[in-house]
């Protein structure tokens, strides 16, 4: 489809609004720029270790995300109001846990969790270029 002056022009003026108006960007950091996967397995393999649990650490950490994401979607469906990512972390953590028959304290859950704020940035495949006078910056990374 053509776009035709008056689009152009609004298209134009967006863009400055938007260039004018954001002062950041965030987006979702966690395989992005954190590669979550990896960094909460090495965590959690000596916290399973001596736990005694012989299961691998990456289908632990599997199961932690992927029930974290399923009560977070479950969380944004249901009119309860907000409940903090913290809050759903330690839920999920606790149920993979009483899964795999592994005892644990709520110490523990909420020191698991905790680990994800210690997650390091990828070290690789980043590339960042200033895309306008307005040193607004492009970073572009994968894990």
């Amino acid at each position: 489809m053509p776009i035709n002056s008056l689009t152009r022009e609004r298209l134009v003026e967006t863009s400055d609004i938007l260039k004018r108006e954001i002062k950041a960007l965030a987006f979702d950091q966690y395989g992005t720029i954190v590669d979550m996967q990896k960094g909460l397995a090495a965590s959690v393999t000596p916290f399973l270790k001596q736990k005694g649990w012989s299961g691998e650490a990456n289908s632990f950490v599997t199961w932690w995300r992927r029930t974290h994401f399923e009560n977070s979607m479950i969380d944004a469906l249901c009119d309860r109001g907000h409940t903090p990512y913290r809050q759903i972390g330690h839920r999920a953590v606790s149920y993979v846990m009483d899964r795999c028959g592994i005892a644990y304290t709520q110490d523990e859950v909420r020191w698991l969790v905790s680990e994800i704020e210690k997650l390091k940035p990828c070290s690789r495949n980043f590339a960042r270029r200033d895309t306008s006078s307005r040193s607004c910056q492009t970073v572009i990374a994968t894990c």
